[in-house]
């Protein structure tokens, strides 16, 4: 077993102090010892309410022979071989099946840990033990995250609903029972179903309760109100088919032209803070629901074309995109919401603090490159997992027409059909049905299976022609057996963006995300 620790931010003593205090663990105490066993009563903190914290302690090892509530009853000095075997225990690391007791040195350099140097002061054990609180478990977590999920920051000295950082990470200090669950409905710049009105988008909210704005994490999903599977088997296209000689084909790429601003719609009610409530959504993306109790608030968004919603599915085009960013705008201040769908009385953002990440993995981390390329205020990171930076590269390759992993036969069309989630309501599907056909004719022509060429449509589905727009912080995750996104997508994105001057880091994993679709429900 190893395990790999990451994520971590170095620190001076002076900040490590402060740290220490702020998370509950007091730097007050003098000597090695007696710091030590301090901090061993906050670890135990509830067995302390029903007077067993000797007999916690006599469960863990401080030598092969003596057991650490015996040690710290004895006059024996504290050393680092004690500290390193005392620290596997707290890690969750079994003693004779996951590491050597008598050698707990060489057992943290086998299990990937770095060694325990020096506990001779208690300045020593308070940096030994701030790296502890960083190291990350046998489960995974760090051992704070370990310990925050055994109730520790429900101690009454805590703040309850205050975000806290410790080595740069926010903690879970938020009240899992007291989340808000919010509808609102935020208008596009566009009309893609051609109704005459500015296509509103559903907008679910989930934040935790805060006496201060907190920062959104943002996933636009396609899926997320359901999909029509039925409905792209059917349109599915037939992949047995002679290939035919192709001629060559030069596409001239033509400047992006920002969608035009539309007047925006009208407000008749005084703006307010109530909003409708929803029932608390179904099990999300897990980045976002970890995030929801460290202080951010999570948005789901399917966007336009879905239930709920106005206009159609675009697959990946500027029309998509500018209604992604509308839900942006409007946590950043720069757009209003609608209470409900009759557009009458606006609602603000007001708990959010205007800060916003994108997150997603397959359709829903496009859309956050998608939105990234705008360069819209408010956007601050994206994390998109498994994205497609060009819709050529999903679908097409050097003029020949091939299918991504696991999903023969589908294009842009298909996807667009899969992800019309308003068809399945039947009296909406009703109004836009004859305009949906049109789209769907639209796409079938532009995506342009006899050719395989790269053309204007798919010119307008590349998101790497606007990558110096990009003003955000960019985490790409992709996995290295990905036969459904290939790696060129995120090879391709990540050559583009190296000369930009944001902070970028790259995750290459060996697990597929050949199942992204299926997955992505997120």
């Amino acid at each position: 077993m190893k395990i790999n620790q990451f994520a971590t931010i170095t620190t001076d003593y002076h900040t490590q102090l402060i740290e220490l205090e702020r998370v509950g663990f007091k730097t007050n105490t003098i000597g090695a010892k007696q710091r030590l066993a301090a901090y061993l009563e906050k670890v135990y903190w509830q067995q302390q309410q029903t007077g067993s914290l000797q007999e916690q302690e006599a469960q863990l090892l401080a030598t092969p022979t003596q057991t650490m509530a015996s040690f710290l009853a004895s006059k024996a000095p504290l050393t680092p071989t004690i500290f390193a075997l005392l620290s596997l225990q707290l890690l969750g690391f079994l003693p004779w099946d996951d590491f050597d007791p008598n050698h707990p040195q060489t057992s943290r350099k086998n299990l990937g840990l770095a060694p325990i140097e020096m506990v001779t002061t208690e300045t020593d054990v308070a940096r030994a033990w701030y790296q502890l609180l960083t190291t990350h478990t046998r489960f995974g977590l760090t051992y704070l995250d370990h310990l925050a999920s055994q109730g520790y920051f429900t101690q009454p000295h805590f703040r309850q609903n205050q975000q806290l950082f410790f080595n740069g990470k926010a903690q879970a200090t938020f009240q899992t029972n007291a989340f808000h669950h919010e509808l609102v409905y935020v208008p596009t710049d566009v009309d893609t179903d051609g109704d005459g009105l500015l296509d509103l988008i559903r907008v679910e909210i989930t934040r935790p309760t805060s006496s201060v704005p907190v920062p959104a994490v943002y996933t636009a999903s396609p899926y997320d109100q359901g999909t029509n599977d039925r409905y792209g088997e059917q349109l599915t296209h037939q992949v047995d088919v002679p290939l035919t000689r192709k001629q060559p084909a030069q596409h001239h790429h033509q400047p992006f032209q920002p969608l035009p601003r539309k007047a925006k719609s009208p407000v008749t009610e005084p703006a307010t803070s109530q909003t409708l409530q929803c029932p608390p959504p179904h099990p999300g993306y897990t980045l976002n629901d970890y995030l929801l109790p460290r202080g951010f608030a999570s948005i789901y968004a399917a966007g336009i074309g879905t239930i709920d919603s106005d206009g159609l599915q675009t697959c990946g085009d500027p029309a998509q995109t500018n209604a992604t960013i509308a839900v942006i705008e409007w946590l950043h201040g720069d757009r209003p919401a609608f209470v409900s769908k009759n557009r009458k009385q606006a609602v603000a953002a007001d708990w959010c603090n205007g800060n916003v990440a994108m997150t997603g993995r397959s359709y829903l981390g496009t859309l956050a490159i998608a939105a990234a390329t705008t360069g819209v205020p408010g956007l601050k990171t994206i994390i998109p997992e498994a994205a497609i930076s060009s819709w050529y590269d999903y679908y097409r390759e050097n003029g020949l027409v091939v299918a991504p992993g696991g999903f023969q036969g589908e294009d842009c069309d298909v996807l667009a059909a899969e992800t019309f989630s308003r068809r399945q309501r039947p009296g909406d599907y009703l109004k836009v049905q004859t305009a949906f056909e049109q789209e769907l004719a639209d796409l079938q022509q532009g995506q342009d299976r006899t050719s395989g060429s790269y053309n204007q449509f798919w010119d307008d589905r590349n998101y790497r022609n606007h990558l110096q727009q990009i003003k955000c912080d960019v985490l790409l995750v992709h996995g290295l057996n990905d036969e459904n996104v290939k790696l060129k997508n995120p090879a391709a994105l990540w050559a583009g963006l190296k000369d930009l001057p944001i902070s970028k880091k790259i995750d290459f994993t060996p697990r597929s995300a050949c199942l992204s679709k299926q997955l992505s429900v997120l």
